[in-house]
């Protein structure tokens, strides 16, 4: 089909009644309500010899209606003529501003070749491809639109992206809604695209067709399809992995790649969230810490407070957050993916062999970055079944890469055990000694065998006096007795100490039993009786009343487990029972502090198997240590600020410093 791509009288006499329609992206459109003739499309030679690219469906369709196909060319020849080919692209809106069709022509004012329906034109945008510059990238916009209640839901085209390899993007149409991205693979370029569409209906389904770089004459490579190292194109390089994700509010650019995903391969119809955490040099990492829901239903980044990036976050069940604050210059280097038909557990590590672990880690773990093409992580992406409920399960997720700044390494930290400290054990300067047995019950630690690595050891320094003391506990299962998942020490010179989930969020969700939110408890393994009495995570906060630790009270039932824990001060204060049985005489572990060393405790963890769906890494077993006392200076903010409120005779003598 063809058309004048230069606007009629009636073009332009119509185009007011569409402005109110149109965002402020790009120029308003003209209606089109010219006569369309059949013609055959120049570039079909041209087509014929190239190889389709990416064709996904991005709008719904009737299966039940007769469907046509055509295909449309941006060049007559791959000759010299491409030297200075300017082509022009028009697309076509509804009456509604959805995406009806899209015609091309070689050059301004030439008949055009156009895929969709004729009759569903009301309005149309003209774009005119610059001579020295290229198509390099499309991305659609669409939206979800029921008609009525009862109907389902029928995706629409509603804006439209054209990306050039130096020029600035042209944006047309409505930019709010989940994005498709189309790109030719590596060393090809677009010549054109392919459309299906029901006579009398918009354009449901786009391909692209691409040629290799070999088939363009050297002065067209040079001057059209070579980036310039240009602002531009930085911005918007987009990996044509990206091509296979629908992707929510806007697709992963800034020329970072896409590492594979796992468990589930990419799923074109489900939408899919991407994180960006750029890092800045080593000596400024405006990057504060990124979070990471217990059941994995939410991830996020937080930047520090001098640089203006807004906090981001993906996945909409943030119920227990556990954080990982950066150190400086510290990168992420390595991501490890437990699970089979959904996302189990996550592994990170960073440059500094510290790291990060969430849920299960095993040895079918799958790691996300090549060891031969080493790269920085700076994003997170992926995909959740059941989205926007509370029953959202993370199915696929992956990592973005960028260039690598730093030497990456897989190598971390173990404990003495081989247990795996998270997300480090006691730095170098702080040398640390272990002077109790382990309490509790650790599974498989006879001596000789192999560490689960399902077990993971932290530690809480216990050296300085404490502000108060938070602890986050979550529904009890049948088998375990003391489901703490989180310890938080707030200390006197405001700085924290803690493991775990630390952020326990207070949800609006009433779906659960007693109107409590829902929990994955609800797939079998609590407890009797704890659905009914709290929601599944809780937090219990103890004042200590700046004083040190002096003494650990554990509860130990008759097959060696731990049931139960409470802590006693300097001052004479004695903490809640934090636990499920306190029948019996408690083991009281000392915490001693003495000239240069004090105490710290090291907890193990371990998963409550509560069902297959969901678990929580709970306090399983606990060793106390003796710990080298921080450098004197690293030691003043909290000393200058007891000898303000205290005195310093009274400091002397209650603290011995």
């Amino acid at each position: 089909m063809a058309t004048s791509l230069q606007p009629t009288r009636a073009e332009l006499a119509y185009e007011m009644s569409f402005r109110s329609r149109l965002p402020a992206q790009g120029p308003s459109p003209v209606s089109s309500d010219a006569e369309f003739m059949m013609r055959q499309a120049d570039g079909d030679e041209i087509l014929s010899k190239a190889s389709p690219g990416k064709m996904l469906d991005l709008a719904w369709s009737d299966p039940d209606l007769p469907v046509t196909s055509g295909a449309i060319g941006l060049l007559s020849t791959l000759e010299e003529d491409f030297i200075h080919a300017t082509p022009t692209i028009k697309a076509f809106w509804t009456e509604d501003m959805e995406l009806a069709g899209i015609g091309m022509a070689h050059e301004v004012g030439q008949m055009e070749s156009v895929i969709g329906s004729p009759e569903t034109f009301h309005a149309s945008h003209v774009l005119l491809i610059p001579q020295n510059d290229w198509l390099c990238g499309i991305t659609f916009t669409t939206r979800e639109i029921a008609k009525d209640e009862n109907a389902p839901l029928k995706r629409r085209v509603v804006g439209i992206e054209f990306d050039f390899f130096d020029t600035k993007r042209v944006v047309w149409g409505d930019m709010r809604g989940e994005k498709r991205a189309f790109m030719p693979q590596n060393s090809h370029f677009i010549v054109g695209l392919f459309g299906e569409w029901t006579p009398g209906k918009p354009l449901h389904t786009v391909g692209i067709f691409q040629e290799h770089y070999e088939r363009a004459p050297l002065g067209a490579y040079t001057r059209r399809l070579m980036p310039k190292e240009s602002e531009e194109y930085e911005m918007h390089a987009t990996d044509p992995e990206a091509g296979n994700f629908l992707w929510e509010g806007a697709v992963p650019r800034a020329n970072v790649q896409l590492s594979p995903c796992y468990p589930r391969p990419a799923d074109p119809y489900l939408i899919t969230e991407s994180i960006l955490f750029e890092f800045d040099n080593r000596k400024d990492n405006f990057v504060s810490s990124i979070g990471i829901d217990a059941q994995l239903g939410a991830f996020g980044v937080t930047f520090n407070h001098s640089k203006s990036f807004p906090n981001r976050l993906i996945g909409g069940n943030a119920k227990a957050m556990q954080n990982f604050c950066f150190k400086e210059g510290e990168v992420l280097t390595q991501c490890y993916v437990t699970g089979t038909e959904r996302v189990e557990g996550i592994r990170l590590i960073t440059s500094k062999r510290r790291q990060m672990i969430i849920g299960k880690d095993g040895p079918d773990a799958q790691p996300l970055i090549g060891k031969l093409n080493a790269k920085d992580i700076v994003g997170f992406y992926g995909t959740w079944a059941e989205r926007g409920t509370p029953q959202a399960t993370l199915i696929s997720f992956g990592v973005l890469k960028g260039e690598p700044r730093l030497h990456a390494s897989d190598f971390t930290e173990d404990d003495p055990h081989g247990y795996r400290w998270c997300p480090s054990g006691p730095p170098p300067g702080r040398s640390a000694q272990e002077i109790d047995p382990i309490y509790g019950i650790i599974t498989n630690s006879q001596k000789g065998v192999t560490p689960p690595s399902q077990t993971r050891v932290v530690w809480l320094d216990c050296t300085k006096p404490l502000r108060s003391m938070k602890v986050n506990m979550c529904h009890n299962t049948s088998s375990t007795t003391l489901p703490i998942v989180s310890i938080t020490h707030n200390f006197v010179d405001k700085s924290s100490s803690s493991f775990g989930p630390d952020c326990i969020s207070q949800s609006n969700d009433t779906s659960g039993v007693n109107g409590h939110p829902w929990c994955h408890c609800a797939y079998g393994g609590a407890a009797a009786g704890e659905l009914e009495k709290s929601q599944h995570y809780t937090t219990n906060t103890w004042e200590v009343g700046r004083s040190r630790l002096t003494t650990l009270r554990l509860w130990i039932g008759d097959g060696g487990a731990l049931t139960g824990l409470q802590f006693v001060s300097e001052n004479g204060r004695t903490s809640p029972f934090w636990g499920s049985n306190w029948i019996g005489c408690p083991v009281e572990v000392d915490l001693p502090f003495k000239s240069g060393t004090g105490a710290a405790l090291k907890f193990f963890l371990e998963s409550d198997e509560r069902n297959e769906k969901g678990v929580d890494f709970v306090v399983v077993a606990v060793q106390a240590l003796s710990i080298e006392l921080e450098k004197e200076e690293e030691l003043e903010p909290w000393r200058k600020e007891l000898i303000a409120s205290w005195g310093p005779r009274r400091l002397r003598k209650k603290y011995r410093v």
